[in-house]
């Protein structure tokens, strides 16, 4: 009987020690081999491989899943395998990194379907899953706050590849673009404990949503306040169609206020803390023009395949950890082409409307991440990834059932 025990609740204690293993951010990166690797993808890849070995159950929940996949997904699961051997036969060049990366995005995806395994066989209860995310979330904002305060000026990443960031809030992840965007992520879970939780939760929750959204502020990121505004219209329109004219009025008096609160930002100086910077839209289009330009006829219907590395950053006089565009559009043209492109925003569009009729949490979830990944690389960045797949895929999964 202990055993039975001790073995239901390991996974729940694996999930909860990977979110305050995910807290630590680029802290917990290394090189190994020449690539730089996390310390998360060991605990990730060793459960994944334990429970394809040890469990029939899983193999069969793999199998039966994937192959009651959708049409569209099919289809794109085909393109992109075609695009990943035109890659290995055309392109010898960064080809062996851009199959690790590649790998790695494959990894995280079937961590989700493990998840979602484990729920479904009731070893992993669904307030883990929830309090592991609200976990991770809040500690970034925690460390955030300590950061801006104690160390403001973090200019001297420059040297390491990182942007020069000088009193922005950047957390563990030394992005305040990223860091915004996964702080959206613990304001939206934190607010549903705000609608439907005891007293005492309740007021937690709203302490926890107060140091988010602080926190959100000071990342001075454009694309988190615009993927955060478009999450309060969403919501607005939601309850003024559906007749709920209190609660929206709720959610405008928040738009309201964090516009407000943006206006009266300290600026103590430097670029990056001005909101009308032209300099990032300027570097931003020169990214994406430049991967556009660099494909020829067939590559820009075929695509290169997935994160082959741009040549341009590999001779750098500095290291740099920007690799792909910093548009998902664009990533998925030079990846997979025109027709695999149309494949990932016909699925995407899927996706977000099959969400909506399940979770307005998790459609807001999806639809943050696309607007924010307009203007960075968010679809493909490990926390969003690994944090969408947590939430998003047992919420799909269910729903196909």
């Amino acid at each position: 009987m202990t055993k039975h025990v001790d073995s239901l609740h390991l996974p729940e204690i694996a999930l909860l020690f990977l979110c305050l293993l995910l807290s630590m951010g680029q802290l917990e990166k290394f090189s190994l081999f020449g690539h730089g690797v996390y310390l998360h993808d060991f605990l990730i890849s060793a459960w994944l491989v334990v429970s394809v070995v040890r469990y029939t159950r899983f193999r069969a929940f793999l199998w039966k899943h994937v192959s009651q996949m959708s049409l569209l997904a099919k289809l794109l699961t085909g393109w992109t395998i075609g695009t990943v051997i035109l890659m290995i036969a055309l392109f010898p060049v960064g080809v062996q990194e851009a199959l690790l990366y590649s790998a790695r995005f494959s990894m995280y995806v079937s961590f989700g379907w493990l998840i979602a395994w484990n729920l479904q066989e009731k070893r992993i209860r669904p307030t883990i899953v929830s309090t592991g995310v609200l976990l991770l979330t809040t500690l970034l904002a925690w460390f955030g706050i300590l950061q801006y305060v104690l160390l403001p000026d973090m200019r001297v990443l420059a040297f390491l590849g990182w942007d020069d960031h000088y009193y922005r809030l950047i957390s563990t992840l030394l992005d305040p673009a990223f860091t915004g965007l996964m702080l959206i992520f613990g304001w939206l879970l934190w607010r549903q404990e705000v609608d439907g939780a005891s007293l005492g939760r309740k007021w937690l929750a709203v302490g926890a949503c107060f140091l988010i959204l602080s926190a959100l502020l000071l990342t001075y990121s454009r694309a988190s306040y615009l993927a955060f505004g478009l999450c309060c219209i969403s919501a607005i329109v939601h309850r003024l169609w559906t007749r709920q004219f209190l609660r929206s009025l709720r959610w405008g008096i928040l738009l309201g206020v964090f516009g407000a609160a943006l206006l009266m930002l300290p600026r103590p100086g430097g670029e990056g803390v001005k909101l009308e910077r032209t300099s990032t839209i300027v570097a931003r289009q020169e990214n994406i023009l430049s991967a556009i330009s660099g494909l020829s006829v067939h590559e820009l219907v075929l695509g290169k395949g997935p994160f082959l590395p741009v040549q341009e950053y590999a001779t750098s006089e500095f290291p740099d950890h920007s690799t792909i565009p910093d548009n998902w559009v664009v990533f998925a043209v030079q990846s997979s082409g025109l027709v695999g492109a149309l494949l990932v925003i016909a699925w995407l569009i899927q996706t977000l409307w099959r969400l909506s009729q399940i979770s307005e949490t998790g459609s807001l979830l999806l639809a943050a991440t696309l607007v924010h990944g307009m203007f960075s690389a968010s679809l493909v960045y490990p926390w969003v990834v690994i944090v969408l797949g947590l939430y998003l895929t047992p919420l799909l999964i269910e729903r196909n059932r």
